[in-house]
């Protein structure tokens, strides 16, 4: 597999070639379900959230690890010509975004080895997985997968009644962050926040992880279904007086 990776906005752009990847590992990333000696793909997968691992090898046996904590990959395309009478399927490019963790607020972690070395290797695996090299192969192929289902679920829709932010107002310094949270009626519905007003102050993921950029107020909307709600932000300088 081969990769290559740029960072924009805060986030890390992941584009890479799988060239010997299993079929099934393809389509664990791509969110797809699992059938009888394949895989169906959908306009509705959606990819899991995933932890990913690069190794480069260099001339003198040295080897440079790169670990992404959070993401997910978009669907690859599938390629293919014809040459001479016969068919030939080109290498799957995908491409992935990754996010910076909550807890620490990392995105990735590098580590590197000499020739013989798996310090870095185990480092980053450590730092990544939760896991050892030797711990993380042992356990391949835990992964699951959805089933095709055999018949179509009848689904009924939702409707949401009402979504209340819990905090009326957030007070944020500068480059700090605060989770939001809400709830719904019915209970346990998707929300979704966006910054509707203030934008040069303050930003916040669809998730609700607000984030100060510049002294100011900012008005967060909260989304579930057709009703929403709001939350006053407010950034402090984060230099000590």
């Amino acid at each position: 597999m081969v990769a290559a990776t740029a960072v924009s906005n805060g986030k890390l752009s992941v584009k890479t070639t799988f060239v010997t990847v299993p079929a099934d590992d393809k389509a664990f990333l791509n969110g797809a379900k699992k059938g009888v000696g394949g895989y169906k793909y959908g306009a509705k997968d959606i990819p899991p959230d995933v932890a990913i691992v690069f190794e480069r090898r260099n001339h003198d046996e040295s080897s440079e690890w790169v670990g992404l904590f959070k993401g997910k990959f978009t669907r690859s395309s599938i390629k293919g010509q014809t040459k001479q009478d016969k068919v030939e399927f080109q290498n799957d490019d995908v491409e992935g975004n990754f996010i910076d963790r909550l807890f620490d607020e990392s995105s990735h972690v590098t580590g590197y080895d000499k020739k013989g070395s798996t310090t870095g290797r185990d480092y980053v695996f450590m730092e990544t997985f939760g896991k050892t090299y030797d711990e993380f192969m042992s356990s391949r192929g835990e992964q699951n997968m959805e089933p095709v289902e055999k018949e179509m679920k009848k689904t009924e829709k939702v409707e949401v009644t009402s979504v209340n932010v819990t905090d009326e107002q957030v007070t944020v310094k500068v480059d700090a962050t605060k989770q939001l949270s809400a709830t719904t009626e019915p209970s346990g519905q998707k929300v979704t926040y966006a910054v509707t007003e203030g934008q040069t102050y303050a930003s916040v993921t669809s998730t609700g992880l607000v984030k100060g950029l510049a002294e100011g107020n900012a008005t967060v909307t909260a989304t579930a279904g057709k009703q929403t709600d709001t939350v006053q932000i407010t950034v402090q300088s984060n230099l000590e007086m």
